[in-house]
């Protein structure tokens, strides 16, 4: 049996414990991925990974925008025979800065304009260089069944997206 004699320890000991429980407590995230679209309520979070096909969750919880990159916790088991695949999940916001997350809306809003709902961009690599943001991508279209690999650079100042390189 510990006895603590001070208050000071007793507290410390004490926020110290608690702090443990807390840490314990908070279940890892089942992915990590990014809200590449909003449609008639429902966000679509794609993760990011370069499997293929892509997990691709959709979601009811409208607290995000499109560019949010987001901790998923799964409550329930994943309808993986689905695609998009459906869960009810807990979603958590990971910290980015207000230029990245501009960023990424500009081009996954760019990208959904071009190719339409059926079309899931991966977010692999984001990095700031020079004034500039360097973007990879791995990006599938359901509608063919195809992948094709991208580098866009993206400018800071107006948000030019620039397609620097293409792979099919």
């Amino acid at each position: 049996m510990i006895i603590i004699k001070s208050i000071s320890t007793k507290i410390s000991f004490y926020l110290l414990m608690v702090s443990v429980i807390t840490a314990c407590s908070k279940q890892e995230a089942d992915l990590i991925g990014y809200i590449v679209n909003e449609t008639n309520g429902r966000i679509t979070i794609v993760e990011s990974n370069d499997r293929e096909p892509p997990f691709v969750l959709t979601s009811s919880n409208k607290k995000y925008q499109v560019g949010s990159k987001v901790e998923v916790r799964f409550k329930d088991k994943v309808m993986d025979t689905m695609f998009p695949s459906t869960a009810r999940a807990e979603l958590d916001e990971l910290l980015v800065s207000d230029n990245e997350r501009k960023v990424i809306k500009k081009l996954l809003t760019l990208i959904a304009e071009q190719n339409g709902l059926n079309y899931y961009t991966a977010i692999l690599n984001v990095k700031e260089q020079m004034g500039n943001w360097l973007v990879e991508t791995k990006e599938y279209d359901y509608n063919t069944g195809k992948y094709s690999m991208f580098s866009y650079t993206v400018s800071n100042d107006n948000l030019d997206v620039t397609v620097i390189s293409e792979k099919k």
